[in-house]
C-alpha cells in the first residue's frame, strides 16, 4: 500500500508530525511506503543514496501500538537500538531512523510487557537528546540500575506496573542511590574554601567569598559550612544558585541561612551542573529484595533542580521510593508506599527521604507500615501537606536534626519526630510550624526552637501504635488549640528564641506514667533514646518561662500529676480537674495564677498544689477557685523549702490548706487577703493555728 505525501502531511495516519518531519517530507515527491511490522522493514532495499520513508504499522504486527514512521539515512552507521535506529538485513551501510517530535514509548522498541527487560529501550530513549517525553502503556521489568545526567525529560509510566525481577546488585558504596532511575548532576570544578573573617547573620542571603568574580552569576554550587562536633553536623549543606555580585568580595545566593555563622567558620563552594526539569509520574512499583545490596527502589535524584514526582504507588521497596540529595525546588505529590520489607535498617523503608534540600513541596502522600513517610535532613523552606501515615509506630514524619529550619506541616496525620536522630547530626531545628495534625506521638525535645503547634491532636491508641506523648523543647514554643491525651513533657535545653513560651486554648489529659507507673513502651521501642525516666514524665523542666492561657488540664486516672520545674509558670483562665500540680523546687521558681483559674480535686487525697525541694518558690495566687470533696484532700500543701506566698481574692471549697512551720521559717513570707473558705475548708497556718468556715484570713504570727 502506498500513501501520498500530501495525505501524510494532512494527518491521515493519525501520527503527529511537526515542522522537522514536514521539512524532511517536503524534500521529496516520492510516495510513502508501508510495511506491516519491524522485521518487514529490515527487508526493504533502498537504492543508492535515496532517502525514503516507510510507515511501519506495528512492531510485531499491524496495530499493536508499536507503529512509527521511519526514514532511510544512507550515511548513518549508528548502532541499532531496536527502536529509533533499525539496521537493514540487506544493506550494511545506512540505517532506518525514526521520525518523531521528541515523544516516544516503549512499544516502539518492542516492549509490550514485563516479560522482556526494558533497560536497553530506556537508555536509548533517555540518552537521545531529541527525546523529551517517554510513555509506557504496558508493564515493564528492569534488570539494571541506570544513571543519567541529562535534563528536560518526562517519564510517564501510564499507571502501569514496574518490576525489577533479576536486577543486578546495588553499588556497595551508595546503595541508596542505586535506584532503577538515578538522575545525577555532576561536580564541574574544584572546591573553593573561604574562611569567614566576619559573621554571617541569621537569614542572610549575602555571603563573603573573597573574590566575587570567582563565581558565575546563575551558576549552581554545593554550599557547605564547616563540620562541628558531630560526625555529620554542619549548619549549612544546600544546593544554591548565585544571583548577584554584591561588591568585589560578597555574593548573593537564593538561600537565606536559618542560623548565624560565626567568624572563623569555613564555607566550601563546589561548582555543580545539576540535572533540571525532570518529571517522573504515574508508576505502580512492585519492589523486591530485602537487603541493602539487592533491595530496589524506583527513583533517586542528586544535584537536581526543579525535578518533580507524581503518583508513584510503591509496595515492598527497600530503600526510599523517592530518594533526594542536593535538590532545590521540587514537588512530590500523590505518592504512596505500603509494607516495605524492613523498617529497622537505617535509611530503609521510607516513602521519601530528602537530604540537603530546599524549597520542596510534598503533598497528598500516604504510607502503610513504613518507617517514614517523609524525612528531612539538613533541609529548609519545605512544606508537607495532606499526607497520612498508618502503621506509623516507627515515625511517619521525621527530621534528623541537622539544623533544619522553616518547615511547615499542614493537615497531616502520623507520628512526628523532630531533630531526634542523634547527636552526630546536631539535634537542632528551628521555626517549624505544625498545623491541623493528628498523631499518637510528637517528639521535639532536643534543641528545637520556635516550634509552633496549632490544632494538633495527640491521643493514645492501642499498643503498640499509640503511646499518646508530646515532648517538646520550650524555647519559643507556642501551642494553640491543641489536644494532648497521655503525656505532656516540656524541657528547656536552649534559650535561643525571643518568643515567649505560650500554651493557649489547649486541652490536656494527663496519665500517671510520670511517677510510680511504668510506661508501656519497652526498651526496643522507637524513640527510647529520648524517653525521660519515669519520674521525669509529665513535667515542665528546665529554665525559662511558660504561660498557659485558657487551657483545660485534667487527670486521665487516679494519681495523675504534673511536675513543674521551670523558673516561671503563669496560668491564666485555666481549668484543672483531677490533676495535682507539683513544683519541684530544684531551682528558684515562680508560679502565678491570675484570671479566674479553676482547680477541681483529684480522685485520691493528694494536694492540688504542692512542692518539693528547698529552693525558694514564689507563689502569686489571685482570683482562683479551688474545690475538693475527697476526705483528706488539700488545695495547697506547702511543707518544705523557702516560700514567698501571696493569695488574694480566691475561693477554697472543702478540703484544707496547709502551710507548715518547716516551710515558713525566717526568710519565708505569707500574705492572704480577701479569700473565702467554704464547705468546711480548714486552713492550717504556720504555728498550727486553724480556721474553719471563715470569710476572712489570718496569716498567723
Amino acid at each position: 500500500m502506498d500513501v501520498k505525501r500530501r495525505d501524510l502531511l494532512a494527518g491521515v495516519l493519525g501520527v503527529g508530525l511537526g515542522a522537522a518531519v514536514s521539512e524532511v517530507l517536503s524534500r521529496s515527491e516520492e510516495t510513502l511506503s508501508t510495511v506491516e511490522h519491524t522485521d518487514a522493514l529490515r527487508k526493504v532495499r533502498v537504492p543508492g543514496d535515496s532517502r525514503i520513508m516507510v510507515c511501519v504499522l506495528g512492531y510485531q504486527f499491524a496495530g499493536d501500538g508499536g507503529g512509527k514512521i521511519m526514514y532511510w539515512d544512507p550515511w548513518s552507521q549508528l548502532t541499532e537500538n531496536k527502536g529509533t535506529v533499525i539496521a537493514s538485513d540487506l544493506q550494511d551501510k545506512g540505517r532506518w531512523r525514526q521520525l518523531h517530535q521528541g515523544e516516544l514509548d516503549f512499544r516502539q522498541f518492542g516492549i509490550f510487557s514485563g516479560e522482556h527487560p526494558a533497560d536497553d529501550a530506556l537508555e536509548a530513549m533517555i540518552n537521545d537528546p531529541e527525546v523529551f517525553s517517554i510513555r509506557a502503556y504496558t508493564g515493564l521489568n528492569f534488570t539494571r540500575r541506570h544513571t543519567f545526567t541529562r535534563s528536560g525529560i518526562t517519564l510517564d509510566f501510564g499507571s502501569q506496573t514496574v518490576t525489577a525481577t533479576g536486577i543486578e546488585k546495588a553499588a556497595p558504596e551508595a546503595p541508596y542511590l542505586s535506584a532503577i532511575l538515578l538522575f545525577n548532576g555532576t561536580v564541574t570544578g574544584d572546591t573553593l574554601s573561604i574562611l569567614l573573617r566576619e559573621p554571617v547573620p541569621e537569614l542572610s542571603d549575602i555571603y563573603p567569598v573573597g573574590n566575587s568574580r570567582d563565581f558565575v552569576i546563575g551558576g549552581w554550587y554545593r554550599l557547605e559550612s564547616g563540620r562541628l562536633k558531630g560526625r555529620a553536623e554542619r549548619i549549612i549543606q544546600r544546593l544554591v544558585q548565585v544571583t548577584e555580585y554584591c561588591g568585589d568580595d560578597h555574593i548573593r545566593v537564593n538561600y537565606k541561612t536559618g542560623y548565624a555563622l560565626p567568624s572563623g567558620d569555613t564555607l566550601h563552594w563546589t561548582p555543580v551542573s545539576p540535572v533540571k526539569n525532570i518529571c517522573v509520574i504515574n508508576m505502580v512499583f512492585d519492589g523486591t529484595g530485602a537487603s541493602a545490596d539487592n533491595g530496589i527502589h524506583p527513583l533517586a535524584l542528586e544535584y537536581a533542580v526543579n525535578c518533580n514526582v507524581r503518583n508513584i504507588r510503591a509496595t515492598g521497596t527497600f530503600w526510599p521510593v523517592i530518594f533526594r540529595r542536593w535538590n532545590t525546588g521540587y514537588r512530590t505529590e500523590q505518592c504512596s508506599l505500603n509494607n516495605p520489607p524492613t523498617t529497622t535498617y537505617g535509611g530503609a523503608g521510607y516513602l521519601t527521604q530528602q537530604i540537603y534540600c530546599l524549597y520542596g513541596h510534598i503533598s497528598d502522600c500516604t504510607t502503610a507500615n513504613a518507617r517514614h513517610l517523609n524525612d528531612f535532613t539538613a533541609s529548609s523552606y519545605c512544606e508537607v501537606e495532606n499526607c497520612h501515615a498508618t502503621g506509623d509506630y516507627e515515625g511517619g514524619f521525621n527530621t534528623h536534626g541537622q539544623y533544619e529550619h522553616d518547615l511547615v506541616y499542614l493537615g497531616n496525620s502520623g507520628i512526628l519526630s523532630l531533630a531526634n536522630s542523634g547527636g552526630q547530626w546536631g539535634q537542632s531545628a528551628r521555626r517549624i510550624r505544625v498545623e491541623r495534625h493528628s498523631c499518637t506521638m510528637l517528639i521535639a525535645d532536643t534543641f528545637t526552637s520556635d516550634l509552633t503547634l496549632t490544632d494538633v491532636h495527640i491521643t493514645r491508641a492501642s499498643f503498640p501504635d499509640g503511646p499518646g506523648v508530646l515532648r517538646a523543647n520550650a524555647d519559643g514554643l507556642q501551642m494553640r488549640g491543641c489536644q494532648i491525651d497521655g503525656e505532656m513533657t516540656l524541657v528547656s535545653y536552649t534559650r535561643d528564641s525571643l518568643r515567649s513560651n505560650l500554651i493557649e486554648g489547649c486541652g490536656i489529659r494527663l496519665d500517671s506514667r510520670h511517677d510510680l507507673i511504668i510506661s508501656d513502651l519497652d526498651d526496643s521501642a522507637p524513640y527510647i533514646g529520648s524517653h525521660p525516666s519515669a519520674i521525669c514524665r509529665n513535667t515542665v523542666n528546665g529554665p525559662g518561662e511558660l504561660m498557659f492561657t485558657h487551657c483545660h488540664v485534667e487527670g486521665g486516672g487516679p494519681g495523675a500529676s504534673w511536675w513543674l520545674s521551670s523558673e516561671s509558670v503563669h496560668f491564666s483562665g485555666c481549668h484543672f480537674k483531677g490533676v495535682s500540680l507539683h513544683l519541684k523546687g530544684t531551682l528558684p521558681q515562680r508560679v502565678v495564677f491570675t484570671g479566674s483559674n479553676v482547680l477541681i480535686g483529684p480522685g485520691k487525697p493528694q494536694p492540688l498544689l504542692t512542692r518539693e525541694g528547698e529552693h525558694r518558690v514564689t507563689w502569686k495566687i489571685s482570683d482562683l477557685y479551688s474545690h475538693t470533696d475527697i476526705p483528706g484532700g488539700s488545695h495547697i500543701n506547702i511543707a518544705s523549702g523557702e516560700n514567698l506566698v501571696v493569695i488574694r481574692s480566691s475561693e477554697f471549697s472543702g478540703g484544707q490548706c496547709l502551710f507548715t512551720d518547716n516551710a515558713f521559717r525566717q526568710s519565708s513570707r505569707l500574705t492572704a487577703e480577701n479569700n473565702l473558705y467554704l464547705a468546711g475548708c480548714r486552713v492550717i497556718w504556720p504555728g498550727g493555728q486553724a480556721t474553719k468556715n471563715t470569710s476572712g484570713d489570718d496569716p498567723g504570727a
